[in-house]
């Protein structure tokens, strides 16, 4: 699993750290506006990889609060949500955000905040919740996402398929 340069070494070991229990992965982003669908093209390769019973899996899209039910029902743990976000930094960076410190304005587009939706999810579930966050190279309409944000999204891919895949 080759990590990418823009990807902190020690992402791994903080990213196994916070994702105890029964997990829900929420892939959040247009898959229409090239980088910003990263979310949800992570969730649907996850899928592929056959993960434990433990884990919940929800392509969210652009309207992730439409999924409070099924997530809340699922009773998770922790709950990863992966969505662009514009961080300042180089295309296909990657950053993990509690869900306290997701600011209301600039992070991503959705018409529902993260941190409002972070909020009511753990209000409801109890779960930790953390968010996943990718700066995007382009947000243009079209279906390619960018090689820099590729790279960084199957890293992830990898990555979550090596940690999500547990014992049944």
């Amino acid at each position: 699993m080759n990590r990418p340069e823009v990807v902190p070494e020690d992402f791994e070991t903080t990213l196994r750290d916070r994702l105890v229990g029964r997990i829900a992965v929420m892939g959040i982003g247009n898959v229409m506006r090239c980088d910003d669908g990263l979310g949800v093209h992570l969730v649907n390769s996850l899928r592929l990889a056959s993960p434990s019973p433990d884990v919940g899996l929800f392509a969210c899209e652009m309207t992730p609060e439409n999924f409070l039910g099924p997530v809340t029902e699922f009773q998770p743990n922790t709950i990863l949500m992966i969505d662009a976000a514009e961080l300042g930094e180089p295309p296909g960076s990657a950053r993990l955000v509690d869900a306290r410190e997701i600011e209301d304005s600039g992070l991503t587009t959705h018409t529902l905040s993260l941190r409002l939706l972070a909020t009511m999810l753990e209000s409801a579930t109890y779960a930790k919740v953390v968010l996943l966050a990718v700066q995007p190279k382009t947000r243009d309409f079209g279906t390619e996402v960018s090689p820099e944000v590729r790279e960084t999204l199957d890293y992830f891919a990898e990555l979550l398929q090596t940690i999500l895949r547990r014992e049944a």
